[in-house]
């Protein structure tokens, strides 16, 4: 009797012991982050018309999607892009004014995208590791193909995003990324997470204006370079 109580007993503390193990991963599964954005080359100079640029950044993120929307300060421009990681779609969105454009690529056409941007390496493994926002952070050293320079991406694993960053310059990294730089069509743009909220996201947060009508990749892309001679720093 004493022998089959024990059994029980010790049953149930490795159950409980299971549960705890296969529960124990604390990771942020749907939320926002926050990202400032800034303009090194434009703040150089002192170019006046980053005024008309975003300054932020807002990620929204559910269920390995997320949905990035650049806040301008006022309301004629819109851009955005919607990622469904695992399937390895996206859509890419932008308005002026009442000109609402998008365009969507998947794994086989997502090259033509990332040929326009800089190719990123990693160098090395992480440089640095810490707490950043109240979440765990690694840091690494990246080059860029663009003028051969160099600078830091900070990293976390707290975020869950499977295949985060395939559709980015960035898919080297498995991880979110929280502080980086990017340089797109004659501009140099530096983004840093500002706050990371864990909170629900309603279920029909990856869904675009019914306002926009689709575009072939070319000719979107062409829209987007001609809006961006207007901030170049080249």
């Amino acid at each position: 009797m004493k022998f089959h109580c024990f059994n029980i007993i010790f049953s149930v503390c490795i159950a409980s012991l299971l549960f705890s193990t296969c529960n124990s991963d604390n990771s942020i599964r749907e939320g926002k982050i926050e990202y400032a954005i800034s303009y090194p080359c434009l703040e150089a100079t002192n170019n006046q018309v980053r005024i008309f640029l975003p300054k932020k950044m807002v990620t929204t993120f559910k269920d390995h999607c997320y949905k990035n929307e650049f806040i301008f300060p006022g309301d004629i421009y819109k851009l955005e892009l919607i990622s469904e990681c695992q399937s390895k779609k996206t859509k890419l969105g932008f308005a002026l004014g009442t000109n609402r454009i998008y365009t969507e690529l998947d794994s086989n056409s997502i090259s033509e995208l990332l040929k326009e941007l800089p190719v990123y390496k990693k160098i090395g493994s992480k440089i640095e590791e810490g707490v950043y926002l109240n979440q765990p952070y690694n840091k690494y050293k990246v080059k860029s193909s663009h003028q051969e320079n160099e600078f830091d991406v900070i990293t976390t694993d707290a975020i869950s995003i499977d295949n985060v960053n395939w559709c980015t310059p960035f898919h080297e990294f498995d991880e979110v990324l929280l502080e980086y730089s990017l340089y797109q069509y004659g501009l140099d743009m530096k983004f840093k997470a500002t706050d990371i909220i864990d909170a629900p996201v309603k279920d029909d947060f990856l869904k675009m204006s019914t306002d926009y009508h689709h575009e072939e990749f070319k000719k979107y892309i062409a829209e987007i370079k001609s809006l961006m001679k207007n901030f170049s720093c080249e």
